[in-house]
C-alpha cells in the first residue's frame, strides 16, 4: 500500500466505502494531480488519508486548494524519517 489513499464521490450520490476508492499514491504531486482528474469528473468530494501520519483530510471542489495549500505546509513541517 503507498502512502497516500484518495476517494472520491458526489455529495448526491456516494456508492459507499471502497466504492468511492481512486489510488493510492505515494508523494502529494501524484495525489493532487488525481484529486484534479477527480473533480473535473463530476465528483464533489473528495477525502484521502495519509497512512504514514495518520492524518485524514477532506474537502469539496470549492475548498480543494486551500486543502492542498495546509497538506503542503503540514508535510514540510514533518522530521524526516
Amino acid at each position: 500500500m503507498k502512502r497516500y489513499l484518495l476517494f472520491a464521490y458526489s455529495k448526491h450520490y456516494p456508492r459507499g466505502g471502497f466504492n468511492d476508492f481512486v489510488g493510492d499514491f505515494d508523494n502529494l504531486d501524484e495525489l493532487f494531480s488525481a484529486i484534479e482528474n477527480c473533480l473535473l469528473n463530476d465528483n464533489e468530494v473528495v477525502e484521502y488519508l495519509d497512512t504514514k501520519e495518520q492524518q485524514y483530510i477532506c474537502g469539496s471542489n470549492r475548498f480543494i486548494k486551500p486543502l492542498n495549500e495546509v497538506a503542503r505546509r503540514w508535510e514540510a513541517q514533518l522530521p524526516n524519517r
